[in-house]
């Protein structure tokens, strides 16, 4: 007679699985041209962009953490790689800290931080990305009189594609959203359109603060890291490094909030950490118009922007050059390394405030024509930054050394704690610790000394052999456990139906596990699930 006729109870072994996957395959894609519809970039593709390629109107762009998008460098206007979100567009580029989204040249091998663009500051290789949006400008090269002032790209045409203006940038809607461009790392751009027109890194026309622009990184570009066109769009957390033009621009009324903002310059013929306009100088120049809105008044609070070096072929270049009618604010921030003057300021901005600010080791420190207004409220010592260094030796560290008078700032210009922005007890984009670890090309080309921790790695957790064995008024349950995978006992009185946990969970170490069930006077039905 069967010992377990009488108890009936049948084993059942059962796994949780974990699966992951994506709808497209390991490919090269081609992109270019318009883009409708909902467009999704996969991390285990590469994309490239042929041409000028657009995101249009009510078109929306979701690109995966981890997605590499590379440009080709083309020989003509228009045909090599450029990303364009044109007004009602929208771009969800959501990376991570150790898994960015970069766009990069065709020829960039992101893989190794010692290949030909990565090594000599290789510039202009393809464009950038161009983000146009719905907010206000307060001036324009395609006419002030305009309702909404609206402008034109660098002078691109004004192409008609589909009754959209493809090129055209700002409205009256300040709260516009573009999207979110989030760990995001753009390499190797710059391209020119034409003589003294090249492609920034990320370019904002327009932009409105409904749109995200965090941890952004613009690297070895021929042109400008960012430059806002107008717009009221809000930034923190972006880094300028190696660009032959200015760090960061602003022009047409730019009205934006901004808190850590990082940039440095290779020792050669660069421009200025910060060149900023109120309204646009142009040939022919456009009238000026004082008191047009939207006013640039714009803020930045914990900048660290390292310049060229002092002489030679950095010889001149500004701190910050403050130009026509522009209201800006610059504070709890460090300057050094600029040959040129501490602080220029235009004779009509002289609401303009730079303060609480550290300056050093400039060509002729405490100088520029702004500096009588605004010298006093800042200092000019060193700022004690870690080590300033350009080479990919893995020494460059712009934190703050310990006793560094960066640690001890003016509170009055310490960043007030509303509107997403932080009370940052230092001055500077950075204090103990560098937020620019792990996703940027300064990081992944060996500027920096960061490895990113990997990933944790699951244990596979086979569904378990129950074996069973009468013990007495009991019925020992075993199996062979794998390490690192927990085990539940489950008991049921059917097949089917709500299964019921069973004692404690087991903790597998390879060994065999046991563990003992009453008998019953019913049937009874026993399965063990991995966690």
């Amino acid at each position: 007679m069967n010992p377990l006729h009488k108890n009936k109870i049948l084993a059942v072994a059962c796994a949780a699985a974990l699966s992951s996957g994506s709808s497209a395959g390991a490919a090269t894609n081609e992109v270019g041209g318009y883009l409708y519809g909902t467009q999704n970039w996969y991390a285990t593709n590469t994309y490239v962009l042929t041409n000028f390629t657009y995101v249009m109107s009510n078109a929306v762009l979701n690109i995966e953490a981890g997605t590499v998008v590379k440009g080709v460098p083309g020989t003509t206007l228009s045909d090599f790689g450029t990303l364009f979100v044109t007004r009602g567009g929208k771009i969800f580029a959501e990376g991570t800290e150790c898994a960015p989204i970069i766009f990069t040249a065709e020829a960039d091998d992101v893989n190794d931080p010692f290949d030909g663009p990565s090594t000599g500051f290789q510039r202009g290789l393809w464009g950038g990305i161009i983000v146009l949006g719905n907010a206000r400008l307060n001036n324009s090269v395609a006419g002030s009189t305009n309702a909404p002032i609206y402008d034109i790209y660098e002078g691109l045409l004004d192409l008609d594609v589909g009754g959209e203006r493809v090129h055209r940038f700002g409205g009256g809607d300040d709260n516009d959203s573009s999207g979110v461009i989030k760990y995001v790392s753009i390499r190797h751009g710059g391209k020119k359109l034409e003589s003294n027109k090249e492609v920034n890194g990320l370019s904002m026309g327009g932009v409105g603060r409904g749109t995200t622009v965090e941890y952004v990184e613009a690297f070895c570009i021929a042109d400008d890291g960012f430059e806002f066109f107008g717009g009221s769009v809000n930034t923190k957390h972006l880094v300028s490094a190696f660009v032959d033009d200015d760090q960061f621009d602003a022009d047409q009324g730019y009205n934006g909030t901004n808190q850590f903002w990082f940039g440095i310059h290779e020792p050669g013929t660069k421009d200025d950490g910060l060149e900023l306009n109120g309204q646009p100088t142009t040939t022919p120049q456009i009238p000026l118009l004082p008191g047009q809105e939207p006013v640039a008044n714009w803020v930045v609070y914990n900048a660290t922007l390292i310049g060229s070096g002092i002489g030679g072929a950095a010889a001149g270049f500004d701190a910050m050059n403050i130009r026509q009618l522009n209201e800006c604010r610059i504070y709890n921030s460090i300057f050094t390394d600029f040959d040129g003057a501490d602080i220029l300021i235009s004779a009509n901005s002289t609401s303009a405030q730079v303060r609480g600010n550290i300056f050093d080791n400039t060509g002729s420190t405490g100088t520029g024509t702004g500096w009588a207004q605004e010298g006093g409220f800042n200092t000019v010592t060193n700022p004690g930054l870690a080590f300033i260094d350009r080479s990919q030796n893995a020494k460059l560290n712009p934190t703050l050394a310990t006793g560094s008078p960066a640690l001890t700032p003016n509170p009055t210009y310490v960043a007030p704690a509303i509107n997403g922005l932080q009370a940052a007890q230092y001055v500077g984009a950075f204090k103990d610790g560098n937020w620019a670890l792990g996703w940027t090309a300064l990081d992944g080309n060996a500027y920096f000394k960061y490895v990113c921790p990997a990933a944790a790695v699951l244990p596979v957790c086979p569904a378990p052999t129950l074996a069973i064995a009468l013990n007495g008024a009991n019925v020992d349950v075993s199996w062979l456990s794998t390490a690192g995978c927990n085990y539940q006992l489950q008991t049921n009185t059917t097949i089917n139906g709500t299964w019921g946990d069973y004692a404690s969970p087991v903790a597998g170490d390879g060994s065999t596990k046991t563990v003992p069930v009453s008998k019953s006077g019913s049937e009874l039905y026993i399965r063990a699930v991995t966690q």
